[in-house]
């Protein structure tokens, strides 16, 4: 998530004009009123998304042993990261032509926005693979997020310990109607919770 977030950020950031060494180019659409003038258009900005997955890669890669295991997990779980944000790019295009005409149309690449990239991402975390080897990781896809041991279950009764307090204290939404994440039944392993009001 930490380089689909900084890719998507750097991108949206350059469409917004924000970085100078990024920012669109605008495209020259003859005006057919007067062949001499010319009206300003924007003719696309794919290469922001490249350049912010571009980025992202150049920020987040620390160089390191490549011989730790844990270390090409991390470097691989990155580049499914800013694979997310390429995947799910929207196609965004604009007409250009007489009264409203669609002679010629400009279309361009754009990241979507940061909830879809979520959800993707979220939707490969549930289905990462467990790795052992080396070997392993190299045969896996470039977008499938890979882990090299299961994270602890801290709502397991055999992981909870009331003493540790391991639930708390965290802030969580006790209203959450849906039960989405952030939920304090989620949050506090359906042990209860207490709400407190503050002035």
């Amino acid at each position: 998530m930490s380089s689909a977030g900084a890719a998507w950020g750097i991108a949206t950031a350059c469409a917004q004009g924000w970085i100078d060494e990024c920012r669109c180019a605008p495209r020259v659409v003859p005006n057919p009123k007067n062949p001499h003038t010319s009206d300003w258009d924007w003719g696309g900005c794919s290469d922001l998304v490249k350049y912010g997955i571009e980025t992202s890669r150049k920020l987040l890669t620390r160089a390191g042993p490549r011989q730790f295991i844990l270390k090409k997990i991390e470097k691989h779980n990155l580049k499914a990261g800013r694979l997310a944000v390429k995947k799910t790019s929207a196609t965004s295009c604009k007409c250009h032509g007489v009264s409203g005409s669609c002679q010629s149309k400009v279309c361009w690449k754009k990241v979507t926005d940061l909830g879809a990239i979520t959800k993707h991402l979220t939707d490969k975390y549930k289905k990462a693979k467990q790795v052992q080897s080396h070997s392993e990781i190299e045969k896996s896809r470039n977008s499938e997020l890979i882990y090299l041991e299961p994270s602890p279950e801290v709502c397991s009764q055999y992981q909870y310990n009331p003493l540790h307090r391991r639930s708390l204290p965290r802030v969580c939404n006790w209203r959450n109607e849906t039960h989405s994440l952030g939920d304090c039944d989620h949050l506090c392993c359906g042990r209860g919770y207490n709400v407190s009001y503050m002035a």
